[in-house]
């Protein structure tokens, strides 16, 4: 990935680390997905981080979000 490229981003973990379908538990910062580059996405991993207690750090990641529209 480009590192200067923008885009949509959201810092979580998976709530089944070991099921490769497991849903992701998103660390909600004013309920919003983030916006920005890598090293914008690595500082907000880092600001998350030092707020989660020690075992679950290793936890969370970078994970890019995509929007596709769902007929209604």
């Amino acid at each position: 990935m480009n590192e200067d490229k923008v885009f949509r981003y959201v810092v979580a973990r998976k709530w089944h680390p070991d099921d490769p379908n497991s849903d992701l538990c998103i660390y909600a910062y004013h309920t919003e997905i983030q916006t920005g580059t890598m090293e914008d996405a690595r500082r907000f991993l880092e600001y998350v981080n030092v707020r989660l207690r020690r075992d679950d750090k290793k936890d969370y990641s970078i994970y890019r979000v995509e929007f596709v529209e769902v007929e209604t």
